[in-house]
């Protein structure tokens, strides 16, 4: 049976459990809909079910996984209804974030350039289109004063994760995401916020809206 590395199994740390768990989420090896078993998963990821089940419990907390009294954990369905709503709650959160964010450091810069251009070169790897927009987020709000607005959007991001990987997989194509953010980029390296605002509102259009569409060909 497969376990995780040896540090792991010598001291599993409840942030590691969950960032294994979202791993399985995001890639489908925790199909949607399935009821997780506790014991197998535990025994597969070398722990005993105390930390697994803690790990869960923040997890279903943040929206990633429900929880029933007496019924365990279930992974939620995918579901365009969801996925729009996300889209909203992110429509409001990220142009009034850029507008107000501090300048953009030639590290953070680096930083975005980097994640756009190891996606543009592997546009076969689902996993790494999946994990853009919440790498992305993460880079560029590490320094934004308001933590409690950035953690919002970094949850929000995240639960996108499993979609992203979904319509990748199923054949979607990157190509104007990648362009349409790359003009956002382009205006972060001006440190032109109105222009970063603009150009994210135009990424939204041209990106998540037809993700939506594409969406709702394969799960509706």
């Amino acid at each position: 049976m497969k376990t995780l590395p040896g540090r792991f199994q010598r001291r599993p740390l409840r942030a590691d459990v969950q960032n294994e768990i979202l791993d399985r989420l995001v890639d489908l090896r925790l199909p949607p809909g399935s009821r997780i078993n506790e014991s197998h998963l535990a025994a597969e990821l070398g722990l005993s079910r105390t930390p697994l089940r803690e790990a869960m419990l923040t997890l279903a907390a943040w929206g990633f996984l429900t929880s029933d009294m007496g019924h365990g954990f279930q992974v939620p369905v995918l579901s365009t209804g969801e996925f729009g709503d996300i889209q909203d709650a992110l429509l409001l959160l990220w142009p009034a974030t850029l507008q107000v964010s501090p300048p953009t450091s030639p590290d953070v810069l680096m930083q975005l350039n980097n994640l756009l251009g190891r996606v543009r070169l592997h546009p076969d790897r689902p996993g790494l289109f999946a994990s853009l927009a919440m790498q992305w987020a993460a880079s560029l709000l590490q320094d934004f004063p308001n933590q409690l607005l950035a953690r919002e959007i970094l949850r929000l991001e995240g639960l996108v994760r499993r979609y992203r990987f979904r319509a990748a997989q199923a054949g979607f194509s990157s190509v104007a995401c990648l362009d349409s953010l790359e003009q956002v980029y382009e205006a972060l390296r001006r440190q032109n916020p109105d222009e970063a605002r603009n150009r994210w509102l135009h990424h939204h259009r041209e990106c998540q809206l037809s993700l939506q569409e594409f969406l709702a060909g394969i799960l509706d």
